[in-house]
């Protein structure tokens, strides 16, 4: 797992996903390793959540500067209103207190009939 708290990292990942919607024209990706870098927390080296979250703000602006509205799937077993400024895409299985399965629900809360989890990952 790479560390938010490195600048190396963030520049890594924010060169890496801006390069991908770049290339390939790409409307939205899925980052599905936030909950992974919880494996540093508690090492003394700094907080992990407010380096994810700077992390996920530079990326965010990146790929608004590349791709205005593009959709950010951000992958994790939950979601809350921390989320709310980076990612406008997510998985109705990931909402608390749901109850019905995937698939019974639309995937996104905007609504769109192209906006569907996606495949690319960074």
């Amino acid at each position: 797992m790479l560390d938010p708290r490195l600048p190396e990292v963030r520049r890594h990942v924010i060169e890496l996903c801006v390069s991908l919607v770049d290339a390939y024209g790409l409307d939205g990706l899925k980052l599905d390793f936030l909950d992974e870098a919880a494996v540093y927390a508690g090492d003394g080296a700094g907080d992990v959540g407010r380096a994810m979250a700077g992390l996920l703000a530079e990326l965010r602006r990146a790929l608004e500067a590349v791709r205005p509205g593009l959709l950010l799937e951000l992958r994790q077993p939950y979601t809350g209103p921390g989320m709310a400024p980076f990612g406008n895409m997510l998985r109705s299985v990931d909402c608390p207190r749901t109850r019905r399965p995937t698939g019974s629900r639309p995937s996104t809360p905007r609504c769109s009939p192209w906006a569907a989890p996606s495949t690319p990952t960074c």
